[in-house]
């Protein structure tokens, strides 16, 4: 009943994934909206929640 096992394979953590490779994933899921800003443009985010605004500086 438990985790099924692959041998000689090992489960990659989380924390093993760059930031870029996570932003990628979630980007392409269902109900998630991204914006891309330019270098030193400002923007104002406005949402109606339930809501998790992330700003990821790169």
């Amino acid at each position: 009943m438990g985790e099924k096992q692959v041998v000689g394979l090992s489960k990659k953590q989380i924390s093993d994934f760059q930031t870029s490779e996570l932003v990628d994933e979630l980007s392409q899921r269902e109900g998630v909206e991204t914006s891309t800003l330019a270098p030193y443009v400002e923007a104002v985010v406005k949402v109606s929640g339930p809501a998790k605004v992330l700003a990821i500086i790169d």
